[in-house]
């Protein structure tokens, strides 16, 4: 099998699951299983599962960087621009759909992070 066709299909499988049951849920054993493919096929390519991920980040959103750049150009009309900028996110989005999803699972889990984080720092500081 293609080395770039083994490195695809494991982003492409990884990104599925990992938006349909988030990334603490999956483990690198059922990705292999998935795709056929074995543990050391995935290390091979990513080194670690955090290394996939961060492929995945990358890859996808250069894509969103793309559009975004291409459409974030001022045209002197802040309300056309807002428009395009939302209607390719939102294009953006349906048309890819399970890296859509994965950012907004990594987004809320920082987010419930950093207010568990700040709530915690609340009640030592009130219990000081």
């Amino acid at each position: 099998m293609d080395g770039n066709f083994s490195r695809d299909l494991i982003a492409k499988t990884a990104l599925s699951l990992f938006s349909r049951k988030g990334y603490e849920s999956v483990g690198v054993n059922e990705i292999a299983a998935v795709t056929g493919l074995t543990k050391p096929s995935l290390y091979y390519h990513f080194g670690s599962k955090d290394g996939l991920l961060a492929f995945i980040v990358e890859t996808e959103g250069q894509k969103l960087i793309a559009l975004t750049g291409s459409t974030a150009k001022y045209e002197h009309n802040i309300v056309r621009n807002l428009s395009a900028l939302l209607r390719e996110n939102i294009a953006f989005a349906c048309d890819n759909s399970d890296f859509f999803r994965l950012l907004l699972r990594l987004f809320y889990r920082r987010l419930l992070y950093l207010h568990t984080q700040t709530y915690f720092l609340k009640k030592s500081i009130n219990n000081i």
